[in-house]
């Protein structure tokens, strides 16, 4: 198949099934799965030790968030633009939005909160069992995904969902996102050379923004900063995304498979040497080059179909669910099921054992909120946008 034949297979592929891409659906699939890496990993070494190169085979996985990020991006611009030329488009993309993710993670805020006070009850904290997470302040700031916009709440109230930091952030990305899309839609005409410039600009700004505040404002900035799970940090690899849905829909650039595994691997192995060498602002130019890997990786798949088979597609498609209840699963499989001595001889079985333990379970879970609240809650706000549609 030539390079063109895949651009209109694309293009085709997108007018018929929407932003049920199958390989975008993989793609979730490889994140979160990423995802769970990391975060078992994380749970091993805390609860028993983890040996180094294990530790470092596990590094990069914390990327699949900005993996998910850049689908995202991608994603919400097949579905906006066929709206662009509806008079409510702004108003129905904020509600199938909200009842995109609203109703799943405020059920997410509920168990993690009852997972906290199990955790809390058995390791014999002393009271109250009720984590500071869950003060006033931390649940509105969870109900209105607004950690990121309310000064030291993030460094002070901890989320009410672990990890929520990502989905909070990706609802931030919601908000700019018309804008944005809006830009992008001004610049494409002007060719693959403007769109690139766009999302240099957004890095550039970024960074620009963090030298700023790190010397005019004398703040102190790390990874686990407020700063670093907030849209300033993370905007280029949202605008990795946009930008690539314009580079495909245009046809712009359409390179071969070979050359974007290629530049998927080069641009992995710089990401690691960011991270390995600590250089300055690390913290904005890992997400960075891990979100332009990423492109590439995605023209990849949209290559090979043999690269999305369907229980990856499976996975990917109720990844959301994953994200919020994987946390739930890692404390009684890691801290639990694995914490015998017997697994001590075998640090890589008892790490393998984990991974897999904790991924069957968090599926099996999944596929029920999945049936039972992300699909109820899409199909509300896909009515309600029709209701406003018709006004």
């Amino acid at each position: 198949m030539t390079v063109r034949a895949v651009g209109c297979t694309l293009l085709a592929s997108m007018h018929l099934e929407g932003n049920r891409l199958p390989y975008l659906d993989s793609l979730r699939g490889v994140a979160i799965l990423m995802v769970i890496l990391t975060h078992v990993c994380a749970a091993l070494q805390s609860a028993f030790g983890l040996q180094n190169s294990a530790a470092m085979l596990a590094i990069y996985s914390q990327a699949g968030v900005q993996l998910f990020f850049v689908v995202s991006a991608f994603s919400l611009c097949i579905g906006y633009e066929k709206r662009r030329g509806d008079r409510h488009a702004i108003g129905i993309f904020f509600i199938q939005r909200y009842f995109r993710i609203a109703p799943l993670y405020y059920l997410g805020i509920g168990v993690h909160c009852l997972l906290s006070i199990w955790t809390r009850w058995e390791t014999g904290v002393a009271p109250p069992l009720l984590s500071p997470a869950y003060t006033a302040k931390g649940v509105i700031c969870g109900l209105f995904f607004i950690h990121g916009f309310v000064p030291n709440a993030i460094s002070r109230v901890p989320f009410v969902v672990l990890g929520g930091w990502s989905i909070e952030l990706e609802a931030a990305f919601y908000v700019a996102f018309p804008l944005l899309f809006a830009l992008a839609v001004r610049v494409a005409p002007r060719g693959l050379a403007s769109l690139a410039v766009m999302w240099g600009g957004s890095l550039a700004a970024t960074l620009l923004f963090f030298w700023f505040l790190s010397d005019g404002y004398a703040v102190t900035i790390h990874r686990t900063n407020l700063w670093c799970f907030t849209l300033a940090d993370q905007l280029p690899v949202f605008m990795a995304g946009l930008t690539l849905y314009f580079i495909q829909t245009r046809r712009l650039w359409l390179p071969g498979w070979v050359f974007c595994g290629l530049c998927f691997a080069i641009l992995t192995m710089a990401g690691l040497l960011i991270q390995w060498a600590e250089l300055p602002y690390s913290w904005v130019l890992l997400p960075s080059v891990a979100g332009l890997s990423f492109v590439f990786l995605m023209q990849l798949f949209s290559q090979q179909p043999r690269l999305s088979p369907a229980w990856l597609q499976y996975i990917g498609r109720i990844s959301f669910s994953i994200y919020i209840f994987h946390f739930v699963v890692i404390y009684p499989v890691v801290f639990r099921g694995l914490a015998f001595h017997l697994w001590d001889r075998w640090p890589y079985v008892r790490g393998g054992i984990g991974f897999v333990a904790t991924t069957v379970f968090t599926v099996l879970v999944a596929g029920l909120t999945w049936r039972y609240v992300e699909k109820p809650g899409i199909a509300l706000g896909k009515k309600l946008a029709g209701k406003l549609s018709s006004l």
